[in-house]
């Protein structure tokens, strides 16, 4: 009995093994008959391409590639005639078909059980891949400006992988620039999506070959994607490259100081921002930071003596104005903190707090006129100064009513 339905078995086997093997020649059929049915070509290689009887062979896919090709090819005809032909199909197509041979190669790649390797379909396919890779990029594109950016992902990101790709090594050894324009625009779909496994992957590829202005966005999405994908140790090393390569940008550079001092690194920032100001006298940013550090250390006269410098080189430095000013402030109320009730020793200090007012008076207004919409810089300094100093008239009135209503929208 055990026999029987063992056979029984194997012959419900070998039945779907020929079923599934026919519809691999009718789906070939179908799709290059001389008025082609796609649609059934499709539907046949869907399910065989998830059959487990036929899912793992390479001739299944090869089929699926085939069958792609003959809908970009006719939709090709129609461009060559300038008739009217279907974006999506012609791209989409483009896209799958590629998917599809990789996939045939790289089963058909396996050793048999003879640890032979008989792969009939590198030959024929890798010449249509090299054919029609440029529809990835152009694909991209229409995605992109349509935009959607994750569909556009993987059109920029298959062109790119085809430069490692084994079955087009073979035929193909120049250096493909195209790559890097594909890598270029992929990333910015990711940054748009916030894919940043994605920004990860394929910014090296721009970095390494894309143009001045390209590598430098790429070396910032990179870094901010090890940043989004809390890899520290990535992020900092990348922050530093950063800073080596573009020493003018601040992002870098200020985004490593926040680090250092967010984790209580306070000396480890401080001997950096020397080492960069060693290495740029001239770059007020480092000065700033370096200001900025002695802050936080609440060593305001420092702090103070780094912002002016910032200034007088970059006069127009709007937040080392404003930030000088707070130090002037932060100063006053430490002093403030420690004044004793005795009348010599209140009023002498009182005094120096009024003069600490005074000179953050000046820095906040040059801010105001620098950055007159920017309030957050300017507006809440400015007001304790003229409440300090107990200025009056229409140009307290303005503060004030400008303070009051932001003190409303909070």
């Amino acid at each position: 009995m055990k026999k029987v339905i063992l056979s029984i078995v194997l012959l419900l086997s070998v039945g779907s093994i020929y079923a599934q093997k026919s519809n691999l020649k009718a789906a070939k059929s179908a799709a290059e008959a001389e008025k082609p049915d796609f649609a059934k070509a499709q539907s046949l290689i869907d399910e065989a391409l998830k059959n487990p009887e036929t899912m793992n062979d390479p001739e299944t896919w090869n089929v699926a590639g085939q069958i792609q090709k003959a809908i970009v090819s006719e939709q090709e005809k129609k461009i060559w005639l300038k008739q009217a032909y279907d974006t999506v199909a012609f791209y989409n197509g483009t896209y799958k078909m590629t998917q599809y041979m990789l996939k045939c190669d790289s089963l058909a790649q396996i050793p048999n059980e003879k640890g032979k390797i008989k792969n009939k379909y590198r030959n024929d396919n890798a010449p249509v891949i090299k054919q029609y890779k440029g529809n990835l990029i152009n694909g991209g594109v229409v995605y992109i400006n349509k935009g959607d950016n994750s569909t556009a992902e993987k059109f920029f990101g298959t062109y790119v992988d085809l430069a490692s790709a084994p079955m087009l090594q073979e035929k193909e050894q120049k250096v493909d620039s195209f790559a890097t324009v594909s890598a270029y625009y992929g990333c910015i779909a990711a940054v748009r999506s916030k894919d940043w496994a994605y920004v990860t992957k394929y910014a090296p590829t721009v970095i390494a070959q894309g143009k001045p202005d390209e590598a430098k966005s790429a070396t910032e999405w990179l870094t901010n994607g090890y940043g989004e994908t809390k890899d520290t140790v990535k992020w900092v090393a990348a922050l530093k490259d950063g800073i080596t390569k573009y020493p003018s940008d601040n992002y870098f550079f200020l985004n490593l100081v926040n680090y250092y001092s967010s984790k209580g690194k306070v000396s480890d920032a401080q001997n950096f921002a020397d080492e960069m100001i060693a290495k740029d006298p001239n770059n007020a940013t480092y000065t700033f930071v370096k200001g900025y550090l002695y802050e936080l250390s609440k060593d305001y006269e420092n702090a103070v003596k780094y912002y002016k410098m910032s200034t007088d080189k970059k006069s127009d430095y709007a937040q080392a104005w404003s930030y000088m000013g707070r130090a002037y402030i932060s100063r006053a109320m430490e002093i403030d903190a420690n004044t004793s009730t005795q009348a010599k020793d209140y009023n002498r200090k009182q005094g120096m707090i009024t003069a600490l007012y005074g000179m953050a008076k000046p820095c906040y207004e040059k801010v105001r006129e620098l950055k007159p919409d920017d309030k957050s810089l300017w507006l809440n300094g400015l007001y304790a100064v003229y409440y300090r100093l107990g200025t009056k008239g229409p140009q307290f009135d303005e503060i004030q009513k400008m303070y009051e209503e932001q003190a409303k929208q909070q």
